[in-house]
């Protein structure tokens, strides 16, 4: 059976044969002779001897040492000679744990003599030396007017946002130089009174921001001009006057409103006008979170009033069924937004609105209250408690309340609890709810057991109907418009007296133009499309250039209708002022009865100016005779005579 067994020089595990147990062999790493130690189990020793026979003393130190050894571990020395064992030897020797313990001791000596030196010096060797005194620094003054004259001379975005920036580092210091600034701007005029507006708006939302009471009555007696006014206002709201609450609150009603034209528009006319209304939505947005920002600050009393217009946003322009203007109603009854909201937060803004909509119905005017149930019920319908208790609250207020203020607490109870009280559910209008309706939702108030109302005093004549139209107010250009526009369709000549009354009448480029323009058509009325882009031609609307390069690139059309709107575009070019291009190389003119004649042709041309006859003149496209040239470019010069003078 091998032995394992290891190098007393080397420390290396080496397997041995049994035969070879107490025999000298070299090491085949180190290459040192040792004596192989024979195995206890292998040795002849009596069970009864003591354990003392199987070790023998170090001749040197007395440790005791393992048969077959051939130095002591002890004093490192060789059992023959005597001799230390070399150091490299006696390293190899040294356990993990040694030499983490002396690693140890290395680094944390020179640390603790650093801590103790610096104990030492702090405590000690600095204790009898004298403390400098303070020596008090006067500070800087603060040249806030000049950076307030800055901004007021500021000549562009640059040069303000420069002011503005150093005065806001400023703070509240330069509230009162910015103030005397501003209102020396206000009494005298700039020689660039846009940038001298900018300037002043930049300085008032200063004030918003920064300043105090002092600025806060300031900006109430100065006498501002129109322009400045809706800043003021903010600037006001910003500072706490309740005196402009009812402004902001009107405000944000108009900007609300503005911005939900504005979105639904954008959404109605798809990605074609999105680059346009983008930038004009931002800034309205921009605008409606300034307001929001200086209403917060009046908390409750704000929102009731601005809650009242939720009866009114039903009417609005694009406003479907007055859920865009409920979100944004939801939201101011939160507290101010935080960018950096974490869950808990978010959930305690919820909580928050929960709390203020539900103080709401309990104390607030009767037209507000079926609102903030309505929102909560919307908006946040995880709150079942607090809405059955706000619905206990709509219930009694119910039979005293006037009959507009009846018509609304019904229909809000019919939408929170989905039910239908007569005639009326909460798909419905307030408008539409009626006497019955109301005796119905009371009925039902007593039979639930939330409360018991009196029968109601209120008599059927009292409730205000939906309004009806009973008349439709259409201007005299718009109604030449429809009649026009049935006429022009009708053949050729009918299509030019159209365009000469039209433009007569100065009706304009109008929607239903440019429905006749429309490059989708397949199979146009070509009199009416010739006629339309006459119009366009003769009323310089220089911003209509897409549907005649679409129009220009048409090969399923005749080559009349891509040769006329390529001169229209020619003609659209030279009025902005445009390169025109290669305008007429690829001039072509229809055949005699086949289409418009060079009269329709040199209309379009006459409207471009006399630069674009004149360029016609002197460039005779391959597709003319000289003869047809020359006759083009008379009637040209005759419709440009006939031209009314700007």
């Amino acid at each position: 059976m091998p032995l394992k067994i290891r190098c007393p020089h080397c420390r290396k595990v080496l397997l041995a044969d049994a035969q070879y147990a107490g025999q000298d062999k070299a090491c085949p790493k180190c290459g040192k002779v040792f004596n192989i130690p024979v195995p206890i189990s292998d040795r002849n020793i009596a069970d009864s001897a003591p354990s003392a026979s199987v070790v023998s003393p170090c001749p040197h130190c007395g440790y005791d040492v393992a048969p077959g050894t051939s130095f002591c571990k002890k004093c490192m020395r060789g059992l023959a000679d005597g001799k230390r064992i070399p150091l490299s030897h006696r390293l190899q020797l040294v356990s993990v744990r040694n030499w983490t313990l002396a690693a140890l001791i290395v680094v944390a000596v020179p640390f603790l003599g650093v801590v103790g030196y610096t104990i030492y010096r702090d405590r000690f060797a600095r204790a009898d030396e004298p403390l400098t005194p303070f020596v008090p620094v006067t500070p800087r003054e603060v040249a806030s007017s000049k950076w307030a004259q800055q901004l007021f001379q500021a000549a562009s975005r640059q040069e303000r946002a420069d002011a503005v920036n150093q005065l806001n580092q400023m703070g509240p210091r330069a509230v009162t130089d910015l103030l005397a600034a501003l209102e020396a701007s206000v009494r005298t005029t700039g020689a660039d009174r846009r940038q001298q507006r900018r300037n002043q708006t930049a300085a008032i939302r200063f004030l918003g921001a920064f300043g105090g009471g002092q600025c806060k009555l300031s900006l109430a007696e100065t006498n501002w001009p129109v322009q400045l006014h809706e800043e003021v206002v903010l600037a006001r709201g910003l500072l706490g006057d309740h005196d402009v609450l009812d402004d902001l609150c009107q405000l944000w009603l108009d900007h609300t409103r503005a911005s939900t034209f504005l979105d639904e528009a954008i959404r109605a006319a798809g990605a074609e006008s999105a680059s346009v209304s983008v930038h004009a939505l931002r800034r309205a947005h921009e605008r409606s979170r300034r307001i929001e920002r200086a209403l917060r600050g009046f908390k409750r009393a704000a929102f009731e009033r601005i809650a009242a217009g939720y009866w009114e946003s039903w009417a609005w322009l694009g406003q479907s069924r007055d859920d865009i203007f409920a979100a944004k109603l939801f939201e101011m009854a939160k507290p101010p937004e935080d960018r950096d909201m974490d869950v808990s937060e978010a959930v305690d803004d919820l909580r928050a609105a929960r709390d203020t909509l539900e103080t709401v119905t309990r104390e607030g005017p009767d037209a507000v209250k079926p609102v903030a149930a309505v929102l909560l019920a919307n908006l946040a319908p995880q709150y079942r408690t607090a809405l059955n208790r706000m619905k206990a609250t709509l219930a009694r207020a119910l039979r005293d309340a006037d009959p507009v203020n009846q018509q609304r607490l019904t229909w809000a109870l019919a939408s929170i609890t989905a039910r239908q009280f007569g005639a009326i559910t909460g798909d419905d209008s307030p408008a539409l709810v009626r006497h019955a309706d109301v005796v119905a939702a009371l009925k039902w108030i007593r039979e639930s057991r939330i409360a018991q109302p009196e029968p109601l005093q209120t008599h059927e004549g009292s409730y205000l109907g939906p309004p009806t139209t009973m008349r439709r107010v259409v201007t005299v250009k718009r109604q030449a418009e429809r009649d026009l526009l049935a006429r022009i369709s009708i053949d050729w000549q009918t299509a030019r007296n159209v365009a000469d009354e039209w433009l007569d009448l100065e009706i304009g480029c109008t929607p239903r133009v440019r429905a006749l323009l429309n490059p989708s058509q397949r199979s146009p009325n070509y009199p009416a499309l010739m006629g339309a882009m006459i119009i366009v031609a003769e009323s310089n609307a220089t911003s209509w250039r897409e549907p005649f390069t679409i129009w220009r690139q048409a090969g399923d059309q005749p080559a009349w209708v891509r040769s006329l709107a390529y001169t229209v575009l020619a003609a659209l070019d030279a009025q902005r002022g445009d390169p025109i291009g290669s305008w007429p190389a690829e001039l072509i003119l229809p055949k005699p009865d086949a289409g418009p004649g060079r009269g329709d042709f040199a209309r379009v041309i006459a409207a471009g100016g006399a630069a674009l006859v004149e360029r016609l003149a002197l460039n005779r496209p391959l597709s003319l005779s000289p003869a047809a040239h020359a006759e083009l470019v008379v009637a040209a010069r005759q419709a440009l005579e006939r031209k009314p003078a700007p």
